[in-house]
């Protein structure tokens, strides 16, 4: 255990909200129009006043508590003020089903829960020997909650652990959740090491859209305790985010590359709408912008691609960030020769934190790579077993790592090799500089009849091309008997009729007939939406439960 940790975490919240008591914390855009600001000063009360509340309601350092609730500053208060009492805040993501949330509420074993009216409603979690807290009321004192719920608890935590801030689970893409105890210690040096990527200060204003259950939203959240300020949006979707954006107004935004994928082709359209010549000259001065850039260090892009970066971003932005997977390379081009000056790709799981490895202010065109293993001696990176060509499982030792997952000693064992470095279960290679490169998750990759293996990302790239109207995900699928795998094509259905199905459909499979055996089709399915988690990773064991289904 690091014993001062949860100290300095305390330290800090009293040292930053001293420091910055009348400047803004928190700004939160709200669906009725309105713009709320929240003070480091009203942060400061909140925390210490909930500090107080809990002890009287007999709530011990140690302790759990659930947060079931969508993304807000109350959510953000919540987390706070826990830490700052020194309770654990177990964080679940609300927009899962009820059954998911009961398993993983049962699995918590909290003490408390902070939720909103509604979600819990149809569960059948007994709340009798918890404290229900409805954050819903923007306020943490306890006389807020529901009245029918007793003050005085029964329930003990029979394993607190006072050098944990939060249990977060795992995204549950090969398999179920697991809850991932993160250490005071690895998020106070989180913050310092992402600001440093980012280049946080206190005049910085971070969009944050990602939830705090997610590590990536998690870690954003908490550059507030650099000074800076950070934005939230009320029930965040495309037209909210658009509009977060001019009044916001942020230097720092970081989203899943889906969204930045949606973004490049909405910038990317507008540009075709203005005619040809207006479209080759843009494209032209992109190419010259990145060339200046990558050979000269030159940043031209800055000042030539302004007036797009305003109507998308607002006028302040330089950041941006890419968490929850990997960015295609032509995106993350696109906006780096667009002129945005900081591009950080953050490589990392719930269990090494981040970053693990990620590019930052110090690259001069961070393109097609992870980042560099060598940017912080505290983080040992290596790619185990590698074949003829350096490809294997990328392993992490780092200061960042988890304590543990929640109550299973023998799952966190089997995490760890023999030397202490974390299995990622991530394929990747370095190259020659030291660059990371990741090409895809060992557990998904496709096992072809030739023994050689191909990443899912790398088929739906390729078949993305044929429908680039549509989602599309691809899976092995291992049928009895068989030592190789299938590959199988997911399309959502969308708006495709039957027709447009069926003409789909012939035209993948004529292609797949003339591409490498390594990309070759064996079925193509429609279905009504391809699973995913809350940050858009595709669900690829889902998807082979259902082609076995079939």
């Amino acid at each position: 255990m690091d014993d001062n940790s949860y100290k300095d975490f305390v330290d800090r919240i009293d040292s930053i909200c001293t420091q910055y008591a009348n400047k803004t914390a928190i700004t939160y855009l709200q669906n009725n129009g309105s713009k709320t600001i929240y003070t480091f000063e009203e942060l400061y009360k909140r925390v210490r006043t909930a500090k107080v509340q809990f002890a009287d309601i007999g709530m011990l350092p140690g302790d759990r508590a659930a947060i079931v609730a969508p993304q807000s500053p109350f959510v953000f208060y919540t987390v706070i003020a826990l830490a700052y009492a020194n309770i654990t805040s177990v964080l679940i993501d609300s927009s899962l089903p009820v059954e998911e949330i009961e398993r993983l509420l049962a699995i918590s074993d909290v003490r408390a829960i902070f939720t909103v009216p509604g979600i819990l409603s149809e569960s059948s979690i007994s709340t009798s020997e918890v404290f229900t807290f409805d954050i819903s009321k923007k306020s943490i004192k306890y006389d807020a909650f529901d009245e029918s719920v007793n003050v005085v608890s029964s329930k003990k935590t029979s394993d607190p652990a006072t050098d944990v801030i939060a249990i977060l689970f795992s995204s549950g893409t090969t398999s179920s959740a697991k809850g991932v105890m993160i250490k005071y210690a690895a998020a106070l040096e989180t913050v310092g090491k992402v600001a440093y990527l980012a280049n946080i200060k206190d005049d910085s204003a971070f969009l944050v859209v990602l939830p705090m259950t997610h590590i990536a939203g998690f870690d954003a959240s908490l550059t507030v305790l650099r000074g800076g300020c950070i934005g939230m949006i009320e029930d965040v979707d495309a037209t909210k985010l658009q509009k977060g954006f001019m009044e916001y107004n942020p230097t720092h935004f970081a989203m899943v590359p889906r969204v930045y994928e949606i973004m490049e082709k909405k910038i990317r359209q507008e540009i075709m709408s203005k005619g040809k010549l207006i479209e080759f000259i843009v494209n032209t001065l992109l190419i010259l912008s990145g060339a200046l850039r990558k050979y000269l260090n030159i940043q031209l892009g800055r000042s030539m691609f302004k007036g797009i970066r305003k109507k998308v971003f607002g006028e302040r932005i330089y950041f941006l960030g890419v968490g929850g997977g990997i960015c295609d390379k032509a995106t993350a081009k696109f906006f780096v020769d667009l002129g945005i000056e900081i591009w950080t790709n953050f490589y990392a799981l719930t269990e090494t934190n981040i970053p693990t490895v990620a590019t930052g202010i110090f690259d001069r065109y961070p393109v097609g790579t992870e980042g560099n293993i060598k940017r912080f001696n505290d983080i040992d990176i290596k790619i185990h077993n590698p074949d003829e060509n350096g490809l294997g499982e990328v392993r992490v030792k780092t200061s960042l790592i988890m304590k543990g997952y929640f109550r299973d000693p023998e799952l966190t064992l089997a995490a760890f090799d023999g030397d202490g470095f974390f299995k990622t279960g991530d394929f990747g290679y370095l190259d020659s500089k030291g660059f990371l490169h990741i090409t895809g998750r060992i557990k998904e990759a496709i096992l072809m009849h030739t023994g050689k293996k191909v990443a899912p990302s790398d088929v739906d790239a390729l078949y993305g091309k044929l429908c680039p109207e549509v989602r599309i995900a691809s899976c092995g699928v291992q049928r009895k008997n068989k030592t190789y795998d299938e590959v199988h094509l997911f399309i959502e259905k969308g708006e495709l009729t039957p027709d447009k199905q069926q003409e789909l459909q012939k035209s993948i499979i004529e292609f797949s007939a003339q591409t490498s055996t390594l990309y070759q089709i064996s079925k193509v399915h429609f279905i009504d939406k391809i699973p995913t988690t809350s940050v858009g990773k595709v669900k690829r064991f889902l998807l082979q439960e259902a082609a076995l289904d079939q």
